[in-house]
């Protein structure tokens, strides 16, 4: 099995979407992603639940941080943006593996 995220509403475990937002992304495979999250936020995607203040300030960090080689550019953009939306919205990331 590999890495999982969810978007979660605050200190629940039921699912969080937001409108608009592609709605295959309550929830990623955080495989891709895991190492280039890690470099740039010190984040690691592997937590048990990341809480709202820390994704904050993980899509702060996204936001100015360059597309890494191995992600195509336009996926990256559709992350980092996912990211700023969840984290406006006050939710927090749960992961599975």
């Amino acid at each position: 099995m590999g890495l999982d995220n969810t978007w979660k509403q605050p200190g629940t475990d039921r699912g969080m979407l937001i409108p608009g937002l592609y709605e295959n992304w309550m929830s990623f495979s955080g495989k891709l992603y895991e190492r280039a999250v890690w470099e740039t936020t010190g984040y690691s995607l592997h937590s048990d639940r990341i809480l709202n203040e820390e994704i904050k300030e993980m899509a702060a960090k996204l936001y100015v941080a360059e597309c890494p080689l191995y992600i195509p550019e336009d996926e990256w953009d559709f992350f980092v943006k996912m990211f700023r939306v969840y984290a406006d919205s006050g939710a927090e990331l749960v992961s599975s593996w």
